[in-house]
């Protein structure tokens, strides 16, 4: 029963390392490779992984060491992320609050022109209108559209009042329930 061509993977007694993903992978195939190279006489070698032997208190911590480390940089790495998003979201707010104010900027600025705009056309149909109606512009209208005449000095003729300004009493009148405006109203009704 001897064993004398066997191939024996030693590596699976080494301490374990931490492995990237396409590393792992050329691990796996090399132990491949390996194992189907030498010719085994006797029984095959089951895929059941062989019993690991216990870990000595140096590898223990080296791993606790490891593990923490990976888990600061895990947690690092997290942080990063999370302010890199953060900042992603605060530059945008700006922006776009820089864009919202140069729009209103410039409704602002639109609205001002036009309202210039529109305070020169008012000045100018004020003049015009003044104008219009101007003591000339309304005489002009009157002998030119109606055919008025001016009045002529010979035709104005003044008058005087010789005695002061007058007033009368009126007569006191009569109340509704006398006699008379009684008979009125039964007169008329009748």
């Amino acid at each position: 029963m001897g064993y004398s061509n066997a191939a024996y993977d030693l590596t699976l007694f080494e301490p374990r390392r931490t492995y990237r993903s396409s590393e792992r992978e050329r691990e796996i195939e090399n132990r491949k490779r390996n194992a189907g190279a030498g010719k085994r006489t006797g029984t095959q070698r089951s895929n059941v992984p062989a019993a690991k032997p216990a870990m000595s208190e140096q590898q223990r911590k080296r791993m606790e060491r490891e593990k923490a480390k990976a888990h600061e940089k895990k947690v690092k790495n997290i942080s990063y992320l999370v302010l890199g998003i953060v900042a992603a979201l605060v530059i945008t707010l700006m922006v776009m609050g820089g864009v919202q104010q140069h729009e209103y900027t410039q409704r602002i600025e639109d609205a001002t022109a036009q309202l210039n705009e529109l305070s020169n056309d008012y000045e100018a149909l004020r003049v015009e209108y003044e104008t219009q109606l101007g003591a000339s512009a309304v005489e002009e209208y009157a002998v030119n559209n109606i055919g008025m005449q001016k009045v002529q000095t010979s035709q104005i003729t003044w008058v005087t009042v010789e005695r002061g300004d007058v007033f009368e009493v009126a007569k006191p009148t009569r109340g509704i329930f006398s006699s008379s405006s009684t008979n009125d109203l039964l007169s008329y009704l009748g």
